[in-house]
């Protein structure tokens, strides 16, 4: 099983409750997935997670306007737009822009962004996506040009024998 940690950035307004909700819904998706953090496996974490999503209902690897070059991992019926990142830490702040961009042209009311923590990140690889620098970077002022609604997720194998 995997542990998940949540922070919340609200942006100027207050998240949707819907927001809320869909980042409750995959963080249970997430509380049951069984599987080992290494580098092979984190496209079948990724995967493994789009799938329920779509069995869910929710839009898979959604191209949200044809003029925006770029797709989203998944969108909710309540437009949530998530993004799962266990690649280099560079392309987790590329997915934020792209979770900025989507909500400022209306086309989302709140964003998901998963990234596995520093622990977990080591062990896939150097230089991995991690919840714990994201978040420092958001508090020391990147949340000042992220705007949208924004539901942080980190998350690691429930094991301690990482």
């Amino acid at each position: 099983m995997l542990r998940v940690e949540r922070s919340t950035y609200f942006g100027p307004e207050l998240p949707p409750s819907s927001l809320l909700q869909d980042a409750d819904h995959v963080a249970k998706i997430l509380l049951n997935v069984e599987i080992s953090f290494e580098s092979a496996s984190t496209s079948s974490v990724r995967s493994h997670l789009l799938e329920i999503l779509d069995s869910l209902e929710w839009a898979i690897k959604s191209r949200p306007l044809e003029s925006i070059p770029f797709r989203t991992s998944a969108v909710s019926s309540n437009r949530s737009a998530l993004q799962c990142q266990f690649g280099n830490i560079a392309n987790a702040f590329y997915d934020l822009m792209k979770l900025q961009l989507v909500f400022s042209k209306g086309l989302a009311t709140g964003c998901i962004l998963i990234v596995p923590m520093r622990r977990t990140a080591k062990q896939i690889n150097s230089n991995v996506a991690n919840y714990e620098t994201i978040l420092s970077n958001l508090d020391a002022g990147f949340s000042s040009f992220i705007t949208a609604p924004l539901v942080l997720m980190g998350i690691e194998s429930g094991s301690d024998d990482l």
